[in-house]
């Protein structure tokens, strides 16, 4: 059976191969294509889809990249050691930080010295703010008025009027006078006369407050005849010596003179300061 089916077709074959198609001859025309080239078979194939695509195009710029950075960067210049370049900005780094660290030393020393200086006269402002608060509220004490009386045989008495005149309480006030015969209102030391000095005692003076006094002078009959006459004048000094709430010590030093033809006893033009 075997060999029956062998033997047809082996008929059939030869029988095929005895008839030609009709358009064998077109086949007879096409040449089997070459063989590829080692070189071409052995050249990477395309990427077979996106991703491998995009990794292919990642791998290939990185490669570009690395290539000219790391030439550019290992090329030296010609003429000049690879190391030449990096002493040179070490250099020029190290001058720079010096160069800072001058600057803010000076700027150190300007600030400390400006800032004594804001100091010293911060302290003198507040120093002439105080002097200038208390100068204010400071207590004023003199003499208000001074009123002579008329003569006696023994001589005569001026009612004097102290008064605070500042803003704040005066306190330890203590008042001396006397009084003096000249030929004229001017004032010299050395004919003053200190016989019988009056010492006078207020305690303390409120602001507005008056304290009245009198300080009396005992002359020779022969010297109230010439005061008398307008011949010389009755010359009255007061010192006054207080304290204000600072516990600051003030004085003041008043003067006046007079003559019976005058209306009233009329200030020195010295003799008369306040502090």
């Amino acid at each position: 059976m075997a060999e029956k089916i062998t033997h047809q077709s082996t008929e059939r074959s030869a029988e095929e191969q005895g008839r030609r198609l009709p358009f064998a001859p077109i086949f007879d025309t096409i040449s089997p294509e070459p063989a590829l080239k080692p070189e071409l078979e052995s050249a990477p194939k395309s990427p077979s889809s996106t991703e491998d695509y995009a990794d292919s195009a990642r791998r290939s710029s990185a490669d570009v990249n690395n290539f000219s950075f790391s030439t550019a960067r290992e090329r030296p210049e010609p003429g000049h050691p690879a190391g030449h370049y990096t002493g040179i900005s070490n250099w020029i780094v190290a001058v720079g930080l010096v160069l800072v660290a001058l600057t803010l030393s000076y700027m150190s020393l300007q600030l400390r010295e400006q800032r004594q200086v804001l100091s010293e006269q911060l302290q003198q402002l507040l120093r002439a703010t105080q002097e200038s608060r208390q100068l204010e509220q400071r207590p004023w004490v003199g003499i208000a008025d001074a009123v002579p009386q008329p003569l006696t045989a023994t001589g005569g008495t001026f009612n004097i009027t102290l008064q605070n005149f500042g803003k704040t309480p005066a306190i330890d006030v203590h008042a001396s006078g006397y009084v003096v015969l000249q030929d004229s209102p001017e004032i010299s030391l050395s004919n003053e006369e200190t016989a019988h000095p009056v010492q006078l005692s207020a305690g303390s003076l409120s602001p507005g407050a008056v304290q009245k006094s009198a300080v009396e002078f005992r002359i020779p009959l022969a010297s109230v005849a010439a005061l008398y006459r307008n011949q010389v004048y009755a010359v009255l000094h007061v010192s006054v010596t207080y304290k204000d709430v600072f516990q600051a010590a003030h004085t003041t030093q008043s003067c006046f003179y007079w003559q019976p033809n005058l209306r009233g006893a009329q200030a020195c033009e010295g003799h008369n300061t306040v502090n």
